[in-house]
């Protein structure tokens, strides 16, 4: 799969309201890292970090940007 042709999960995967829901579509994808940075922010306005935090494990942090280690969570025993 492209970029192009995954856009609507990835936009998915950042707007997730729920861990549950957040680790469904991590899965979907195979994805183990999810950054969050200032370009993450302004493409996704409805970025729930909320939900990264809940589901995942902050791995590392330089000034605004952070790396979730989806996999250390509760994403990680699914």
């Amino acid at each position: 799969d492209t970029v192009a042709a995954i856009s609507g999960r990835i936009a998915a995967v950042y707007n997730a309201k729920t861990p549950d829901e957040l680790c469904r579509l991590l899965g979907e994808l195979s994805v183990r890292y999810v950054i969050v940075g200032d370009v993450e922010r302004r493409a996704y306005p409805g970025l729930r970090e909320d939900t990264l935090k809940a589901a995942g494990r902050l791995r590392a942090e330089a000034g605004s940007t952070r790396i979730y280690d989806m996999e250390s969570g509760p994403c990680g025993s699914l």
